[in-house]
């Protein structure tokens, strides 16, 4: 509603264009008529001098209102929904994250696409076009009223009937089937993006054409749907044809009465009945329209009631931080206890710990516990159940982009674009030189490979990196980490497709890169975490094992089995 009272003086200027184009239509038939009839049977043409003028000016005059209203109703609504989609988008960028765990892929695609283009119709196909058949229902109503009671009666019942009657049964029958038909599109969006992003699983299983035969059966289930709904469509139309034909035969039976007859013969007065009769032949258009209308106003009304539940989440997000993080970025989280949701177990339990600016710490556990949960607080992008987390003594919980500028995150799952290898690098950092991204590659072991590539840097890598092998791909995303200037660094689980050489390797090159800056290492083994100052175990939610990597093997039998387990062959040297 903001938006819509932010435009109210584009809306009334397209209504009033719009209202004018169907009298220019009604008026341009209505002087057609009597212009045929009197064409018959004047002596002179210039007896036709005036309804000829009449004819052009209403001729040329309606394609241009129809040109400037369709301007103008455009223009504002795109305008209008431009702005929607801004406000929706920086609803959801913040809130990624959570998003992700609380909405499937394709949901969120239904909210980004479908839904914004239905609070589009609603204006556009909705709200204009009833609000123009109104306007024209009751000028009809109040020109009719002039000449007969019994013609304005049957005016006010017939398209009274199309107007209020057809809507309302079409929003009670087909009102349930277009939300089970959106259901299905959602569900159908969700299964499809995932069965995108897992393609290669199912080819691999086995499995490609049963996952093929459900999408069938999805489409097939929302066609039979959309076939019932079409089903009624039609006999809706036809009702709403009859309905019109009532109107016609009225106005002809009454033109027919009023200027008829043998009294009036040798005078113009019979050429007003094709006149009058043929006039409401162009208002048509606009009253057919409005059942349709209603329909697609119900689902968007949806689509405004999901939107609005987005935004509302969106509104609860916590305001921006006081003040921003200052040296030294120290981390500290302060009885720290979290879960994803009131009534679930907690992720975390009391934790509290303080990682001094500077410091290498690798925190393990096994999955589950909580590690990805602690990166993800840290950066604040979830608030903490109680306690508190900060980073130079400010929380970053809403600080939005501003935070990337403390803490760099390379996750598990990060995503490669469609871009160049000099372009992904730099997304952590824009304005690095090319001797910034080169430092890096070399430091992840990647720059020789890149050196081979016909148009190094700018050798695009295809759509998620699919030009990479995995090592790469993670080697890639490493990189943008080290030409970031943020204090702290985050790597969530990066060097998943590496070998173990290759791992230790990187890992210690990665330590010594940021050697000053402070760095989170979340991972499942203890292989390379010798090159950290510090590990820290979680178990239940709290740390049970914390110091460094030399005096824990010294002192914890736990730690000694742990390690055992990740290195075998280098424990039995």
């Amino acid at each position: 509603m903001p938006l819509f009272r932010s435009y109210r003086k584009p809306l009334v200027l397209a209504l009033v264009l719009g209202f004018l184009m169907f009298v220019f239509a009604s008026a341009l038939m209505f002087t057609s008529g009597y212009l045929i009839s009197a064409s018959a049977v004047v002596v002179t043409v210039l007896a036709l001098h005036l309804p000829l003028i009449l004819v052009r000016v209403f001729g040329i005059g309606r394609p241009i209102l129809n040109y400037l209203e369709r301007l103008e109703s455009h223009d504002w609504v795109l305008r209008m929904t431009s702005k929607l989609r801004v406000r929706l988008y920086r609803a959801v960028a913040p809130d990624a994250v959570r998003l992700r765990a609380s909405r499937r892929t394709g949901e969120l695609l239904g909210l980004l696409a479908d839904d914004v283009a239905h609070v589009q119709d609603l204006y556009l196909r909705t709200l204009f076009p009833m609000t123009v058949s109104a306007l024209l229902y009751v000028a009809g109503a109040v020109c009719l009223g002039f000449f007969s009671p019994a013609l304005l009666c049957t005016w006010m019942l017939a398209l009274g009937a199309v107007l209020v009657v057809l809507p309302c049964a079409s929003v009670a029958v087909v009102g349930p089937r277009e939300r089970l038909v959106k259901r299905a599109t959602d569900e159908l969006y969700a299964d499809l993006s995932e069965d995108v992003a897992g393609a290669n699983d199912w080819i691999y299983a086995g499995r490609e054409t049963e996952r093929v035969e459900k999408a069938e059966e999805r489409l097939a289930r929302r066609a039979k749907l959309r076939e019932a709904i079409d089903a009624f469509d039609r006999v809706r139309d036809v009702a709403a044809q009859a309905c019109f034909l009532v109107v016609i035969l009225s106005l002809v039976a009454w033109a027919a009465a009023a200027f008829g007859g043998a009294e009036r013969a040798g005078t113009d007065a019979a050429n007003w009945i094709a006149a009058f009769s043929l006039a409401f032949f162009p208002l048509m258009d606009a009253f057919v329209v409005v059942p349709p209308a209603a329909e697609r106003g119900l689902a968007s009304l949806d689509a405004i009631r999901r939107l609005n539940a987005l935004d509302a989440g969106a509104a609860a997000r916590p305001a921006p931080p006081t003040h921003l993080p200052r040296p030294p970025y120290d981390v500290v989280f302060d009885d720290v206890t979290f879960s994803y949701g009131p009534g679930e177990v907690p992720v975390l339990r009391n934790l509290t710990c303080t990682i001094p600016a500077g410091q290498k710490v690798a925190l393990l556990g096994r999955s589950g516990e909580g590690k990805s949960t602690f990166a993800a607080l840290l950066r604040g992008d979830f608030v903490a159940s109680a306690g508190s987390v900060t980073v130079g003594g400010a929380s970053l919980v809403g600080a939005g982009d501003a935070a990337a500028r403390f803490v760099s995150v390379v996750s598990q799952d990060a995503h490669v674009f469609d871009l160049s290898i000099g372009e992904n690098v730099r997304l952590g950092r824009p304005d690095a030189t090319d001797e910034d991204v080169w430092r890096a590659l070399w430091r992840v072991r990647l720059a020789e490979h890149v050196q081979n590539l016909p148009e190094g840097l700018a050798t695009l890598v295809g759509e998620g990196g699919c030009r990479l092998s995995g090592g790469q791909r993670h080697r890639l995303a490493v990189a943008r980490a080290l030409v970031a200037d943020s204090p702290v660094v985050v790597l969530d689980e990066p060097f998943a497709g590496l070998d173990p050489t290759t791992e230790r390797d990187v890992l210690a090159l990665v330590a010594d890169a940021l050697a000053d800056r402070t760095v989170v290492l979340v991972t499942h083994h203890l292989a390379g975490v010798s090159a950290f100052d510090r590990v820290m175990f979680l178990d239940g939610g709290r740390v049970a094992l914390d110091g460094a990597p030399q005096a824990l093997f010294a002192e914890s039998e736990r730690y000694r089995r742990l390690y055992e387990l990740d290195n075998p062959f280098e424990t039995r040297r």
